[in-house]
């Protein structure tokens, strides 16, 4: 009778050992399919969330003469005379109203189309011998965007400045401070009293999250 016992407690606790061991391998089981759900419903519920704006990161610059000089020929006979510009602004993100309400839920931005720089209301013949521009988070403005030193002419009273490539460089910081302001300082020649504003705009495509 005492061998019939403990033979049948051993046959009892192998049985509870190997149904535990069944439910834990199912356990474990469930709670793969249950994290991979969630992972998955997570993934599913972002992209019903996500955002994709289309705008202009649109700003001016009010310029205008700040003194002037003259040019001496080589002759050494007078010339024209020069005007030194200059002008300033700031540009923040949530001044733009398709994307004020997403500004700190962007998840990137994305150069998608050919940055324009016009200064308008450029008189016939009127001509930009240096522009310089400067920006940074306000109040700095210590990094150079683009540097022209070559003469530009108007074209129907606008002159347009073709050195774009600091555009992703702004980018870059732009991404870095979503919610900050940023100062832009312009500077340069002209062959004219300027008083006119330097307009910039810069498409880009605004990947956000709605959540």
């Amino acid at each position: 009778m005492l061998i019939t016992f403990f033979v049948f407690s051993a046959l009892i606790y192998k049985t509870y050992t190997f149904i535990k061991l069944i439910i834990m391998k199912n356990y474990l089981y469930l709670m793969l399919i249950a994290v991979f759900a969630f992972s998955v419903s997570c993934d599913k519920i972002k992209d019903a969330t996500a955002v994709d704006i289309e705008t202009d990161l649109s700003f001016e610059i009010p310029v205008e003469s700040t003194g002037q000089s003259a040019l001496v020929a080589k002759s050494g006979n007078l010339s024209t005379t020069a005007y030194q510009f200059g002008g300033n602004a700031t540009f923040s993100l949530s001044d733009n109203e398709d994307i004020a309400d997403y500004v700190n839920k962007i998840d990137d931005i994305i150069v998608s189309g050919i940055s324009k720089i016009q200064i308008i209301d450029v008189p016939t013949d009127g001509k930009i011998s240096t522009c310089k521009l400067m920006y940074g988070v306000d109040p700095n403005a210590g990094t150079t965007g683009f540097n022209v030193t070559t003469e530009l002419t108007a074209v129907n009273g606008i002159i347009e400045i073709t050195d774009k490539e600091w555009v992703n460089q702004f980018i870059i910081l732009l991404k870095q401070n979503k919610t900050g302001r940023f100062k832009f300082v312009v500077t340069g020649e002209a062959s004219y009293d300027i008083q006119s504003v330097m307009k910039i705009k810069i498409p880009v495509l605004i990947e956000a999250n709605a959540l």
